[in-house]
Formats: C-alpha cells, structure tokens, sequence
C-alpha cells in the first residue's frame, strides 16, 4: 500500500482494485482525455466518485468504460 510524504497510509491505495486489463487507461492519459489535472483524477478515486485500478509497478490506470464516462458532455461525477 502507498504512504503519503509523511508516513501515514494513503486514503487513495485503498479506493484501488489491483487487476488491470488491456483496456485500462493510464492516469496522465486519462486526465488529457478528460481534461482535467492527473490529481483531480486523484481526489476522485480517493472520493470514491471513480474507479481505478493500481497495476503491479504501482501505477494507476482507470477502466475505459469510466474515462468514457467523464468525457466533455457526459455527466461529471
């Protein structure tokens, strides 16, 4: 699990399904698509307003069908 810069476990490691797929999305890309900041991102998977998915390097991905989801015109979490 991920700690924050001062030790303590991180809200976001636990809002994280741990399989991700082929058609995952990596957070900066999703973030472009979206059009909002990687940490936006962030504050809504630890929020629980989005899915997302921690790879084995650690990295967040989100689903495809979520990134459709928060595309311009669909409706925001």
């Amino acid at each position: 699990m991920a700690t924050c810069a001062d030790g303590r476990l991180g809200m976001l490691a636990a809002m994280i399904t741990p399989t991700p797929n082929n058609e995952d999305i990596p957070l900066a890309a999703a973030a472009k698509r979206v059009r909002v900041s990687p940490r936006t991102l962030r504050r809504w998977i630890s929020a629980g307003r989005i899915a997302a998915i921690r790879t084995a390097a650690g990295r967040i991905h989100l689903p495809a069908s979520e990134v459709q989801r928060l595309l311009p015109g669909q409706v925001q979490p």
